[in-house]
């Protein structure tokens, strides 16, 4: 059995230390002797960045503090100038309350803290903020003053302890004594940790070569790579090349069986029930009944014309009131990939013979459902026409795959490659600075980050202000505010879950203390539909440099 605070103890270790090695044998040691089920809640904790969003606004926060405790907005600037933070004033007062009531705590396990916040989660329904911090309160007066602290920074994902996936296969592969790419291999196939777990625990090798993906068990998707300095180098590694149409969407994991059907978003999140007219296309025009496919969705209006992507991300992001944008907002589903089909896994099979299944499926094109086109090409000639053919049509680019690659999770060098109209990368906003004139009291520019190479912490690229309106201008302002720092118009936040794609004319770099930035930043799109662990590192960054380097110097 696990405690709490042992593992609070573990991660802060782990987040002090800068080898790798130690980092896993930290954890090793916790580890040692434990149930799979902790292994699980550590997972979903500390690396499973699809359920690490912050599960409390700070707004709501305030709102239901000063609710339970009869406060007022004076109080409340008291209480900040002595605690600093929101959540100071939360354990302050809790701590209070627990001494006042002299409360004994127990200590906390790791089973617990995993019902709490499962039941926490759970929690819905009218007043359902206020249910949740009351809750919160009442699990807090029996917990020990340094647990409920990190209690509450992990339910405002504030407890960053600068590691990855790759890191939990090196642990997995000591504990389990099994390879990384075996390792690697079963987690490309599910996203059920505790089947995984399961699994590794048997220690049975063949189980682990030989799984198989399974229909409404989604997989991470495989993504594409910048294109390469020299386009002509990928001849050497294939005599030929696959090239399609670039949409400018949403990608989408279809899976069917019969007439039961789930879409799934590139953060493996169903939003079948968002957007009800795909689904009734994909019954009516794929007549499959066991199929798992890769797609990219559009919008279009009722004349068929593709829309701007914010409109798809209206349709993919609506939970409510949806038949009231439907006929405003259709759907598009443009296939260009099978990953499954009547009981037999086709992800390690060539993208060739892939394509050639995939035309044999019984799908009818329609208005609403469509597979993509591609075109075999064996000289970069023929790319760019068809690149300058996809662009004059109204494509965001072209998708250039190499014939025999497997379908791999994540994202493989030079295996599939983007070819967009202009460069440009996916920052996280972590922060913003008020505006002058029009822009007074509001958000006048958003301070922007990429990965460091690891994915363990955050790099300060650009500040930005340009390419968005006047409305989400308002939003971000309602979002940001409450967080000004009074003595400054500079507002960093602490938690950052918002992914601008940004446009740039280039690169540069400050040779003294080689930091990049961008010059003439400009906000693309608001990517709603990636999480922060989807945004793009400095090694991208720094590979674009490169690129263009070469380019001006020829």
């Amino acid at each position: 059995m696990i405690y709490f605070s042992e593992l609070i103890d573990v991660c802060i270790l782990i987040k002090k230390s800068k080898k790798i090695e130690d980092k896993v044998n930290y954890l090793y040691n916790l580890f040692t002797d434990c149930s799979i089920k902790e292994i699980e809640i550590f997972y979903q904790i500390f690396i499973n960045k699809k359920h690490n969003n912050k599960l409390i606004n700070n707004n709501y926060f305030i709102k239901s503090i000063k609710s339970i405790y009869f406060l007022d907005n004076s109080n409340i600037k008291k209480y900040l100038i002595d605690n600093k933070t929101i959540e100071s004033i939360y354990l302050y007062l809790v701590g209070s309350e627990r001494e006042k009531l002299k409360k004994k705590y127990n200590q906390l396990t790791l089973i617990q803290f995993s019902f709490f916040i499962n039941k926490f989660k759970n929690i819905s329904g009218e007043n359902s903020i206020l249910k949740k911090i009351s809750y919160l309160r009442s699990f807090l007066l029996f917990i020990d003053q340094n647990e409920s602290y990190y209690i509450i920074k992990i339910l405002l994902n504030q407890f960053n302890i600068g590691i990855g996936d790759s890191f939990f296969y090196k642990f997995l592969s000591k504990k389990y004594n099994i390879t990384i790419k075996n390792i690697e291999n079963i987690f490309s196939k599910t996203n059920d940790i505790l089947e995984i777990l399961n699994i590794l625990n048997e220690k049975n090798t063949n189980i682990i070569e030989k799984y198989s993906i399974k229909l409404f068990n989604p997989i991470k998707f495989m993504l594409a790579s910048i294109q390469p300095k020299n386009l002509e180098d990928i001849f050497l590694k294939s005599k030929k090349w696959v090239v399609e149409y670039k949409y400018d969407g949403i990608r989408i994991q279809i899976h069917k069986k019969n007439n039961d059907i789930k879409i799934y978003s590139r953060n493996l999140d169903d939003i079948t029930l968002s957007i009800p007219d795909a689904t009734s296309s994909i019954r009516e025009y794929i007549h499959e009944n066991n199929i798992i496919l890769d797609a990219e969705a559009v919008a279009i209006n009722k004349n068929g014309i593709i829309l701007p992507f914010q409109d798809i991300l209206k349709r993919s992001k609506r939970k409510y009131n949806i038949n009231s944008i439907i006929n405003d907002i259709n759907i598009k589903i443009n296939i260009f990939d099978i990953l499954y089909l009547n009981g037999e896994s086709l992800i390690d099979i060539y993208l060739e013979k892939r394509r050639l299944i995939l035309e044999t499926c019984n799908i009818k094109k329609s208005k609403f459902i469509n597979v993509d086109p591609y075109f075999f090409v064996e000289d970069t000639l023929t790319i760019n026409k068809i690149y300058n053919i996809a662009i004059n049509s109204g494509y965001e680019g072209i998708m250039i795959k190499n014939p025999l690659s497997k379908y791999i999770s994540g994202r493989l060098k030079n295996q599939w490659i983007k070819k967009k109209k202009y460069e440009t990368l996916d920052l996280i906003v972590t922060g913003g600075i008020l505006g002058v004139g029009k822009r007074e009291n509001k958000v006048g520019s958003f301070i922007l980050s990429c990965w460091d190479s690891s994915y363990s912490y955050l790099i300060e690229i650009c500040k930005v202000g340009t390419g968005i309106n006047n409305e989400n201008i308002e939003i971000f302002t309602k979002k940001f505010i409450h967080i000004k720092n009074n003595l400054s118009d500079k507002i960093i936040l602490k938690n950052p879950n918002i992914i601008f794609e940004i446009g740039f004319d280039k690169i540069t770099k400050n040779n003294k203390n080689n930091k990049y930035s961008l010059r003439f930043p400009r906000i693309i799109n608001i990517r709603y539909d990636k999480s922060i662990i989807d945004a793009d590192s400095i090694d991208k960054i720094i590979k674009i440099y490169n690129n263009q380097k070469s380019i001006l110097i020829e």
